[in-house]
């Protein structure tokens, strides 16, 4: 994986057609279906930029440390690092999150594909499974 440069980065965005574009349904049915599949309410791409959550706020941040892996955060509001963040205090009220890197295919991350809910889950582990694969194939299609 490359070194996360902005430059590469927003050429990449850009390719995508995926920063600051309204909605299109092939990406809203990737969504549902990542919601449908860890049966949460929420699913989304957070694009790593400071103009919309600052960084020290963002989840997806953590979850790029481990870029093939998923970042799960059963109940954000006992743990250390989120438990005073505003989007856990306040709206939108992030309980649960679980976020897979999104890498683009020139090996630049991007931000993540994550699942969000307002009350505490605990994936099985076949689910966490389903969601590395989709979060995998996700960010190719994206």
């Amino acid at each position: 994986m490359k070194d996360n440069c902005e430059g590469s980065k927003l050429k990449d965005l850009k390719a995508i057609d995926l920063l600051d574009t309204p909605t299109k349904k092939e990406y809203d049915e990737i969504f549902n279906l990542a919601a449908f599949i860890c049966d949460t309410p929420i699913s989304l791409v957070s694009i790593i930029t400071d103009t919309h959550t600052p960084l020290y706020k963002s989840f997806c941040v953590h979850a790029i440390k481990v870029p093939q892996e998923l970042f799960i955060v059963e109940d954000a509001r006992k743990d250390v690092r989120f438990k005073n963040n505003t989007l856990v205090t306040g709206t939108p009220n992030i309980v649960f999150y679980a976020g897979m890197p999104l890498i683009s295919r020139t090996g630049i991350v991007l931000g993540t594909f994550c699942v969000i809910d307002t009350k505490p889950r605990k994936l099985e582990k076949k689910t966490i499974r389903r969601a590395v694969i989709f979060g995998k194939s996700g960010g190719k299609s994206v």
